[in-house]
């Protein structure tokens, strides 16, 4: 998950301008998580809990095909299975949140476990994909086509993707299969990095086959925190990166196609990429918003609800928002304190100032949101870097700065990378 650099040039271009959308959004932005619940000691009803008291609107989950289809042709709920399939069938009624529904990863009945490449497999997968859909009818909301294809995520066998018209096919197939069992469901597919070269390659060779006849969206995993163009590991360089990849995508199209960011992390692991949970907390508030800022993006699923191991240099282990022993990570407990802004108010401006100040404005009704950064580079003796300082409800930061989360009269201060908020009854 390396992104590639975007040009220098593009990014200047677009960081240097006023960016202004004075525009009211009305679609229903998803702040949603990433979760392993068969890999959970407890019950899908209590991680379900924990991702709605962070005010996560959505949940993100895989629903492997292996574990569904065996021996050929015949469908159950194999190995632990079941935990997920409670989570898909109650996340909306008993909870309030919607999910998203990964059909994905190899099967050892077809290809040689490997990449679904055959007719047989593609017709076996879409099969299970018709299946799956009739089963969660009115229960799940979004299906997303496999999980990054491009890197081989939960391949078995072989993995060398083939080429795009296999994947096409798998799409298209799948895609029918899904709206043929669920008209109402939202498919999305892609999971590719848009800040790549590579993918976006892969995408356009897709996107010339007729690839937006069968999906409703495409789906994102724009992973910058290892890029060697620091201004792209951070929201809002990363945010440019996917604008370019956006204006490319609706030019190539001839509309504007709806992007989910299915996957984004800020991991807190000790090594090259890795930042502390406090800056991880700062990033995940201004990302949110930022994506929240552009009406292309309909959500963004972060990963990932709990840390998937203990071993604090092994990156892997360190994108959740909490910690294996449950207890919140920063990212989680200051997202909590704005998951309701994020969610239930609109956009009404968001404006990048030539010197870095970001201004997000929202409202609900009568009452209004104002979130304020800044993103100024500072010099040091080896070059420019970000000031960065800690994100902290508990500890008023220097410099004058107004920690989130603040309400009342008291005077706005941008002159820090710190978010702060405001609230208020007026304009």
């Amino acid at each position: 998950m390396t992104p590639y650099k975007l040009g220098k040039r593009v990014l200047q271009m677009i960081s240097a301008a006023i960016i202004l959308l004075p525009i009211s959004y009305t679609h229903a932005f998803e702040v949603g998580i990433n979760m392993h619940v068969r890999h959970y000691p407890n019950s899908g009803d209590y991680y379900l809990k924990l991702a709605k008291d962070y005010g996560f609107t959505s949940i993100r989950e895989d629903y492997p095909w292996s574990q569904v289809e065996g021996p050929v042709g015949k469908y159950s709920l194999i190995g632990n299975l079941g935990k997920v399939d409670s989570v898909f069938s109650r996340s909306q009624s008993n909870f309030g949140m919607s999910s998203m529904l990964v059909l994905a990863y190899t099967n050892p009945l077809y290809d040689k476990n490997g990449y679904p490449s055959s007719e047989a497999a593609i017709d076996a997968f879409a099969n299970y994909a018709y299946w799956t859909a009739k089963r969660f009818k009115g229960k799940v909301k979004y299906y997303e086509v496999w999980n990054e294809w491009l890197v081989g995520t939960g391949v078995r066998g072989n993995k060398k993707p083939p080429s795009e018209e296999v994947f096409f096919e798998l799409v298209k197939k799948t895609a029918l299969a899904v709206k043929k069992a669920d008209p109402d469901a939202i498919v999305m597919t892609g999971s590719l990095n848009p800040l790549k070269d590579k993918d976006n390659a892969w995408l356009d060779k897709l996107l010339d086959m007729g690839l937006m006849q069968y999906v409703d969206g495409i789906s994102v995993h724009p992973y910058s925190y290892r890029n060697p163009d620091l201004e792209m590991r951070k929201p809002e360089g990363n945010l440019a990166g996917i604008d370019v990849f956006e204006k490319k995508l609706q030019a190539k199209v001839g509309r504007t196609v709806p992007i989910y960011i299915t996957e984004m992390g800020f991991p807190t692991h000790i090594g090259d990429g890795g930042i502390s949970g406090d800056l991880a907390a700062q990033n995940v508030i201004k990302y949110t918003l930022l994506a929240k800022s552009r009406d292309y993006i309909k959500g963004i699923w972060w990963y990932d609800l709990i840390d998937d191991g203990s071993n604090p240099n092994n990156r892997e282990h360190r994108f959740g928002f909490v910690a294996q022993n449950l207890v919140a990570k920063p990212a989680a407990a200051n997202l909590q304190k704005i998951a309701s802004i994020a969610s239930n108010y609109q956009i009404v401006n968001y404006k990048q100032s030539e010197n870095g100040d970001n201004i997000v404005v929202l409202k609900k009704g009568n009452e209004r949101a104002t979130v304020t950064w800044s993103n100024r580079p500072i010099k040091t003796e080896g070059g420019v870097i970000n000031k960065l300082k800690s994100f902290s409800l508990s500890k008023p930061q220097p410099d004058k700065v107004i920690p989130l989360l603040i309400q009342g009269d008291t005077p706005v201060n941008i002159d820090s990378s710190t978010p702060v908020l405001k609230m208020s009854n007026q304009p």
